[in-house]
């Protein structure tokens, strides 16, 4: 009786194992049909950069497949200036802090790719740092909307002030001067110039 007793107790437990694996096969499998079907990009990386998962979207939006991006350093996908801000995003990641930021990636063909990024780490039980998961918005047209509008509020100001000059200028060579220098420093050229023809009936 005391080993029915025994092999009954074993059986159950078996079978509660079985049931867990099962229900984690199918927590695991929602999770990925989640990240595989979301309009974001997903991005998880190991304490080092290293890319552990991406999803179908986050790889399109780079222009790889996800097997050509998993392994690589999530560095492997930025611009070298923008790499010292990185690793101090992944030092607040380290400290258990999340965040939201913005951040440009490199496509594929060379184009840039501007990201809105939230991110949060990745703790075990111990609140052990192994990682951090991200999703990835993309905001290029927006990034490009507001580039627009900024060079046009510039020129547009750059308009008025040589409205200005041209009222108080006292002579042409100064009026042209300052001219030439609105535009290079308020509107943004990298140079400005003036030419007229002096001989000529037609000028």
């Amino acid at each position: 009786a005391e080993l029915e007793q025994v092999n009954h107790t074993l059986r159950e437990a078996i079978n509660r194992h079985i049931q867990t694996l099962k229900a984690l096969r199918e927590s695991e499998a929602g999770y990925r049909r989640i990240v595989d079907t979301a309009n974001e990009g997903v991005w998880v990386i190991e304490p080092d950069s290293q890319t552990v998962s991406v999803n179908g979207r986050m790889a399109e939006m780079l222009g790889y497949a996800p097997e050509e991006i998993i392994g690589r350093l999530f560095t492997d996908f930025m611009f070298e200036e923008d790499i010292p801000d990185h690793l101090l995003q992944m030092e607040n990641r380290r400290q258990g802090i999340g965040g939201q930021y913005e951040r440009r990636l490199r496509h594929r063909d060379g184009r840039t790719v501007w990201m809105f990024i939230s991110a949060t780490p990745l703790l075990d039980k111990q609140r052990h740092f192994e990682g951090s998961f991200a999703m990835f918005t993309d905001i290029t047209e927006r990034k490009g909307a507001e580039e627009a509008l900024h060079r046009l509020n510039r020129e547009l100001r750059a308009i008025s002030n040589c409205n200005q000059v041209l009222m108080r200028a006292v002579d042409e060579q100064t009026l042209l001067n300052e001219i030439c220098r609105i535009i290079c420093e308020e509107a943004g050229y990298r140079m400005a110039w003036v030419g007229y023809a002096e001989n000529d009936d037609a000028r």
